[in-house]
């Protein structure tokens, strides 16, 4: 099988597209090594993608598959979910072997980010492309002489066909944080997760698989070593309002992501982490 990675422009972004045999492929940028398209090998587009995105430096990007690092949302001093997700990645190496295509980007510390949080780290992000999977994983390392504490998430933004008709199944008897209701504490009561408004939930027991299900099309999410699952639709009136979401975008997405909130991780000199998202499509 034929794969392939070539280096594009992207909204006037640098890029690079990865492909594997006649349809499945994935365009990821430097800014932010976000991943921000993804088709299957059904030539069906995976991830959402606002049009209302701001493709500008230092801008983020309103869909794909966000880096969250150090920091994950405003619980912190630092950017809402950290400075990752619009810093300038560098590319590390890229490989075409037939049935899979990969590409890797570093983040070191600089003094943009040492401005921001002292701290001597090296992140890298993994993207690997398959027939039917696209898998992200997300590893730090402490590079310098002092301990340092991080959150992190990969923020995946799926596309569905409605929202309201799609549902996630595996949640059933979880307990989650429920940011919409002033994080409350609450347990998952129906077998099937749909959505019908707001809702921002930090699954703190879910299983590593969850599986979304969108009319004839399911997606297998599996996360390892990231110890929470947060699912979030901004829902109608909260949508109305992003100036980078189109009104209705909130019918055409929801985001499952891997995520590590509480407790953090925190990393001695010399240390490291890694945790990953794999995403394969499969039978309903």
């Amino acid at each position: 099988m034929n794969s392939r990675v070539e280096r594009i422009d992207f909204h006037g972004l640098r890029a690079w597209w990865l492909a594997v045999g006649e349809a499945a492929s994935v365009v990821i940028t430097a800014q932010g090594a976000q991943v921000v398209s993804w088709t299957s090998a059904d030539g069906r587009e995976q991830l959402f993608l606002s049009s209302r995105s701001r493709f500008a430096a230092e801008a983020a990007i309103r869909g794909g598959i966000p880096v969250v690092f150090p920091q994950f949302a405003a619980t912190g001093p630092l950017p809402r979910h950290g400075f990752a997700r619009t810093a300038d990645w560098e590319l590390a190496g890229t490989a075409a072997n037939g049935a899979r295509a990969s590409v890797v980007f570093h983040l070191h510390d600089n003094d943009s980010t040492r401005g921001l949080r002292p701290a001597s780290f090296c992140a890298e992000i993994e993207v690997q492309l398959g027939v039917s999977s696209l898998r992200v994983a997300l590893s730090v390392s402490n590079t310098g002489d002092a301990a340092f504490a991080f959150s992190a998430a990969l923020h995946t933004y799926l596309r569905v066909t409605d929202i309201e008709a799609a549902f996630i199944d595996r949640l059933h008897g979880c307990a989650y944080r429920h940011g919409v209701a002033g994080d409350t504490l609450a347990t998952q009561a129906d077998q099937r997760l749909r959505i019908f408004g707001e809702v921002d939930r930090i699954y703190l027991d879910a299983p590593p698989t969850a599986l979304l299900h969108d009319g004839a099309n399911a997606l297998a999410i599996t996360r390892a070593n990231f110890p929470q699952t947060v699912v979030w639709n901004p829902g109608a009136q909260r949508s109305a309002m992003l100036d980078d979401m189109e009104p209705d975008g909130w019918r055409s997405m929801l985001c499952v992501e891997a995520a590590l909130i509480d407790p953090m991780v925190t990393l001695e000199p010399g240390g490291s982490w890694t945790g990953w998202q794999r995403l394969e499509a499969c039978d309903p």
